[in-house]
């Protein structure tokens, strides 16, 4: 059984000198939504053994703020996931190594979005139609893939185990 969570990072700045899209960091509330979703990840003991993470400072930063509750696992930052299509994605993770047990992609919409729908296939209608419509900064679905080895997963080899908006951890 593999796990894997797509993670979008958290909301973006677009205040401050113009460096490109690249280089936009996270706003405030980014940060802040980046720390809540750090707690929930904490809570549900996801231990990844790596990270694959764009390039991009905002992913960088999203990243940065889940650390410590993944238990600081091995990090990858690839330039080829900013913005990298769900097939791109898909490609990406089916040449892991079948050791590598549990992955967290941080990356972009749409290819995040895109990806969690092909990954799903036609289960989870409610879900599906969930993620369909939205798919908001630092949400992220959490999947169970019944599979020795990441090459085997493609459209609807995936089981969706949660899926978590900011807005559904607001009190």
């Amino acid at each position: 059984m593999k796990e894997l969570v797509l993670f979008r990072h958290a909301k973006s700045s677009w205040k401050g000198p113009s460096t490109g899209d690249i280089a936009r960091p996270l706003s405030r509330r980014g940060r802040r939504t980046a720390a809540r979703m750090a707690g929930w990840l904490a809570a549900t003991g996801f231990r990844p053994d790596i990270v694959l993470c764009s390039t991009s400072a905002r992913t960088r930063e999203t990243y940065s703020f889940v650390r410590e509750s993944l238990g600081n696992p091995e990090v990858l930052y690839e330039r080829a996931l900013y913005l990298a299509s769900a097939t791109g994605l898909l490609q990406r993770l089916r040449e892991l190594s079948a050791k590598t047990r549990s992955v967290m992609l941080i990356g972009h919409n749409p290819g995040l979005q895109n990806l969690a729908l092909l990954l799903l296939g036609n289960r989870s209608a409610a879900t599906r139609a969930r993620i369909k419509t939205k798919f908001p900064t630092a949400a992220l679905a959490y999947f169970k893939i019944p599979a020795a080895n990441w090459n085997d997963i493609g459209r609807g080899t995936a089981r969706l185990r949660d899926c978590v908006y900011p807005k559904d951890l607001d009190s």
